[in-house]
């Protein structure tokens, strides 16, 4: 047997890609490092029997995945990570809103206009304050909230003029919401690049003539992270950032299982399920008493599912043991029977 694992765009394996790798290695299965601006990548590919692309946030991974992934998904016959239900709506929220209104999922209320008079007229009769997003980020990156029309108003005229830049949505980066010395290491990381003259950010899209918005959700001081592998579901609670409604990316997570609202478990493996998601992640929080998913992904910090003490089954049915998400996806994915390591993390 033979896995291909595709690196990212700095031409090098991420800290996922990594754990395929433990996991490969230690089951004495033969992988195999891949680039697709290597002439010989198609060659090579016909001998894989699984090929695996860890496709991250950055937009410049979104843009290489686009150009190729689509071939393999429509005339390659091989067991592939992410598969196209997984990937196809990755990092964009308004894809994942249009999935959600087909299969009436249940997800937090809200609206995607591509008319700026629409969107305008709307904000004259909706209620405030209102969540706005834009269609990509991670870790509470491009999320912003609306206190009164007038603000929506000036990002509404931004978005349909030149365009909102990725990251660069109010308080994304104010200091107070992260931990100093992170804030330091990510400026001295930018400040390096820019002496190099590399590249300072891999966030670059742009997003123009459209805007998304999510229904505030008062006094929910957390999320809850169901992540669901295969039919096996995961969980933590994150707890909000200090002075701020965002709780992905903060750090102060909760792995307490009596804590976790089986409801969101049954939803989300009910969830990936009915759409044939092979991973995904989902954040959960309270409409009223109601759980509900505001946001889905199918990449994560992978020691963060690691660290909790367990996961459920599709009965509900706890298992407890402290697992690598990659040993879960590489087990569905190959259909063989793998040994997990020791000592991960």
């Amino acid at each position: 047997m033979l896995v291909g694992i595709h690196i990212n765009h700095k031409k090098s394996l991420t800290p996922f890609s990594k754990g395929y790798i433990d996991i490969l290695e230690y089951n004495n299965i033969d992988f195999k490092i891949l680039d697709i601006q290597d002439d010989q990548f198609w060659k090579k590919f016909e001998r894989l029997d699984a090929f695996i692309f860890q496709v991250g946030h950055t937009s410049d991974m979104l843009q290489i995945a686009d150009s190729f992934m689509p071939i393999i998904y429509n005339y390659v016959k091989i067991p592939v990570f992410p598969n196209f239900n997984t990937l196809w709506h990755f990092d964009n929220k308004i894809k994942q809103h249009y999935l959600a209104n087909y299969f009436n999922l249940k997800f937090v209320d809200s609206k995607v206009f591509w008319d700026k008079k629409l969107a305008i007229n709307w904000i004259k009769e909706t209620n405030f304050p209102l969540v706005m997003k834009l269609r990509g980020g991670a870790g509470s990156t491009n999320v912003t909230i609306l206190r009164n029309p007038n603000q929506a108003r000036h990002l509404i005229n931004k978005a349909f003029s030149e365009g909102i830049k990725d990251s660069s949505f109010p308080g994304t980066w104010k200091v107070k919401y992260f931990p100093i010395k992170k804030y330091i290491h990510n400026r001295m990381i930018w400040a390096k690049r820019k002496l190099l003259r590399e590249d300072t950010s891999s966030y670059w899209m742009i997003s123009k003539n459209y805007v998304y918005y999510q229904k505030y959700l008062p006094n929910n001081n957390f999320d809850t992270r169901v992540t669901v592998i295969g039919d096996r579901a995961f969980a933590f609670r994150r707890f909000n950032r200090t002075r701020d409604f965002r709780a992905s990316g903060s750090g102060k997570i909760d792995y307490d299982m009596d804590s976790i609202d089986k409801r969101m478990i049954k939803i989300a493996l009910e969830t990936s399920e009915e759409c044939g998601f092979q991973c995904m992640a989902y954040d959960f929080l309270y409409d009223d008493e109601n759980p509900v998913i505001c946001e889905i992904s199918y990449t994560y910090v992978d020691h963060a599912v690691y660290k909790c003490p367990g996961y459920w089954d599709k009965t509900l049915i706890w298992h407890s043991g402290h697992y690598m998400p990659q040993y879960f996806i590489l087990k569905d994915l190959l259909n063989v029977n793998l040994v997990h390591p020791n000592n991960q993390y």
